[in-house]
């Protein structure tokens, strides 16, 4: 069975709050090619304080390392100037505009020198009608 990241991404993204998902390029894997090598991967969880409506948190740990080798660091790029480098899975971000498409990317890098992104957009929208649309 062939799955596109796409369509997998899509998938992992309807758990979150995410608009819209896209691999960072248009590879297509088999599952057993997708168990074999490193591979990015995040979730949205949401938002983690109630008190700031802008605030995201997000897990990559369904980052999977190729055999014989580990994830050394997360890199994310939070789509609105900022960014941060990680060891561990979770990592949380408040984005400065309601309102606003943003798209986070996340690289993994393997012990190993290897590394491999992916990008999802995230949506922000204030109460009542949401103007802006994530980029197909």
């Amino acid at each position: 069975m062939r799955i596109t990241l796409s369509r997998l991404a899509i998938v992992v993204a309807g758990l979150g709050t995410a608009c819209a998902v896209e691999p960072a390029d248009d590879s297509v894997s088999t599952t057993s090619q997708a168990v074999n090598k490193l591979r990015a991967c995040f979730t949205d969880l949401g938002q983690p304080d109630p008190s700031n409506p802008n605030s995201r948190e997000f897990d990559s740990g369904c980052s999977t390392p190729s055999p014989g080798s580990f994830i050394a660091l997360r890199s994310w790029d939070f789509g609105d100037g900022t960014g941060t480098t990680t060891g561990g899975t979770i990592t949380d971000h408040v984005f400065p505009f309601t309102n606003t498409c943003y798209k986070v990317h996340l690289t993994v890098h393997d012990n190993n020198g290897k590394d491999d992104d992916v990008f999802h957009y995230a949506l922000f929208c204030a109460v009542g009608p949401c103007n802006p649309v994530c980029p197909p």
